[in-house]
């Protein structure tokens, strides 16, 4: 088996977070009047599959352009839990699964969330707890990925207002990135490389990125 694209496409159907700019597109340059194609792409840090720097909720944390990349690209594996529906993954769930799970592993969660991509219902999705981030750090692991738009337990699932983010500040606080809006439908539980490819924007809290597998013994 050849790479497997696990990214989502940057168009209008991308998640869009309340109160902030919306993506854009638009041209700048057409081929009848200027003989050629330019456009001007206009998104936030965290729109579509992208990687979360530790910057993004510690102000002394590392920025995206300096994630290195044998952090980001490696080793690694999926692990499912699907028909999960809006259940939280758990330690206990991950225990279960920690025979799959070395030491720097790129751990990929797949939820099966992604076929609601494009959808009001994808805010309303399955998530991780604090503890089950606590004991993805106790293993080891370089990097989390999931095919929500977040580890965190979402707006619809009734966030208090002294809500904290704490998956997010377990695993960037240890820091590790965390890579959102992944596309996993097509990624079997099986180990393999991952290759998650930020743009190393300068400073920058996150970025877009290219996410890609391959089952390993292909």
């Amino acid at each position: 088996m050849s790479w497997i694209d696990c990214t989502q496409v940057v168009d209008t159907l991308m998640p869009q977070p309340a109160g902030v700019p919306e993506f854009s597109l638009r041209g700048v340059r057409t081929f009848v009047d200027h003989g050629m194609s330019m456009q001007q792409l206009c998104l936030l840090s965290h729109h579509g599959t992208h990687v979360d720097a530790p910057l993004h909720f510690f102000p002394d944390g590392q920025a995206i352009a300096d994630v290195p990349l044998n952090v980001l690209c490696g080793d690694g594996v999926v692990i499912g839990f699907d028909g999960a529906s809006l259940t939280p993954v758990t330690g206990d769930d991950l225990r279960r699964h920690a025979h799959l799970i070395r030491p720097g592993d790129r751990v990929l969660i797949r939820t099966g969330w992604s076929e609601h991509y494009g959808r009001p219902s994808y805010w309303d999705s399955p998530y991780l707890t604090g503890e089950a981030a606590e004991y993805l750090v106790s293993l080891g692991i370089s990097l989390l990925g999931i095919d929500t738009v977040s580890p965190d337990a979402p707006p619809y699932q009734g966030r208090a207002a002294s809500f904290d983010y704490p998956v997010h500040r377990v695993l960037l606080g240890a820091g590790i990135p965390i890579v959102e809006n992944l596309r996993l439908d097509r990624a079997s539980d099986f180990r393999c490389a991952v290759m998650a490819l930020p743009i190393p924007v300068r400073d920058g809290d996150g970025a877009p990125a290219r996410v890609l597998v391959r089952p390993h013994g292909t």
